[in-house]
């Protein structure tokens, strides 16, 4: 086997690890952006049932209070 077989086999080698190396890359940006989207819609999903909670806390106080009242 001479020089240009083994640099040829080399350059595909690299060309080969280049390009997993952009295919994982891209995979774990893809799955970064995934996990900040879930992350994103959980904190609002949990503000928005914290909202509902003392919205319906605050109801039914003031529903005991008038109940009593009446």
């Amino acid at each position: 086997m001479n020089n240009s077989d083994r640099n040829k086999k080399f350059y595909v080698y690299l060309n080969i690890l280049i390009c997993i190396t952009l295919t994982i890359l891209v995979f774990v940006a893809i799955q970064y952006h995934s996990i900040q989207n879930f992350q994103h819609l959980f904190i609002s999903n949990q503000l928005i049932n914290k909202t509902t909670i003392i919205t319906k806390l605050n109801n039914l106080s003031t529903n005991q209070i008038n109940s009593t009242i009446q």
